[in-house]
């Protein structure tokens, strides 16, 4: 999931990912239904990805100088961090 304007798609695509980028108007006074309801889906979908990333920078492990000899385990480090993120709590109350 990217802004506009980001030139990623045939990288990702060598990745065999696939980018989700918001509908553009293109000079059309208005969206159709169908472009609606597929911007209203990446808009809510964006938004939990944006609380996760939040929840993330609550560790502060990016904050602070990392020592030149843990550079070497830099990945490692943060998908401990983002694995212990994603243990948390649900990050949408299931309360009605």
């Amino acid at each position: 999931m990217a802004d506009r304007g980001f030139q990623l798609k045939e990288l990702l695509l060598l990745k065999h990912a696939e980018l989700t980028v918001p509908q553009a108007n293109k000079g059309k006074a208005q969206m159709s239904t169908d472009q609606v309801k597929e911007t209203k889906k990446v808009a809510n979908v964006r938004l939990h990805v944006q609380r996760v990333i939040r929840r993330l920078k609550q560790f502060r492990i990016l904050s602070k100088v990392m020592p030149i000899t843990l550079l070497r385990y830099a990945n490692d480090i943060i998908l401990i961090f983002a694995a212990v993120t994603n243990l948390q709590g649900p990050i949408v109350s299931t309360r009605s």
